[in-house]
């Protein structure tokens, strides 16, 4: 009768491949680059592309800075009552800053009237 040494020769080839030492894989450039990048590409232009009030406000010269957008940030601001957005960017050959933000001041704290805003 056969015996199953299944289990047994997994306890041996795993002890061997550990001591020999298991291949290194090979990735590719694109595989390197996907481990690099965390996230969905062009995410925030997406996102803003998609939205009901900023497409119009983003022209086709504008698309390459929000490329490297990779987070924006809300905040309250108490007195004058608005708000504030910082946007945080990845190094780029559009500006220096990494950080961009603008502070949105409301005439009615329970409408959404802006007042001013401020870069």
């Amino acid at each position: 009768m056969a015996q199953n040494n299944n289990g047994q020769c997994s306890v041996f080839f795993n002890d061997v491949q550990s001591k020999a030492g298991a291949p290194e894989e090979v990735k590719t450039e694109e595989e390197e680059k996907a481990v690099k990048e965390k996230g969905v590409p062009d995410f925030w232009l997406i996102a803003l592309k998609n939205n009901e009030i900023t497409p119009e406000e983003i022209a086709d010269r504008d698309e390459g800075a929000p490329k490297y957008l990779k987070d924006i940030k809300w905040n309250r601001v108490e007195e004058p009552k608005g708000f504030k957005l910082e946007f945080f960017f990845d190094q780029n050959p559009y500006f220096n800053n990494t950080i961009l933000s603008k502070t949105y001041h409301m005439i009615d704290e329970d409408e959404s009237i802006l007042e001013k805003a401020r870069v």
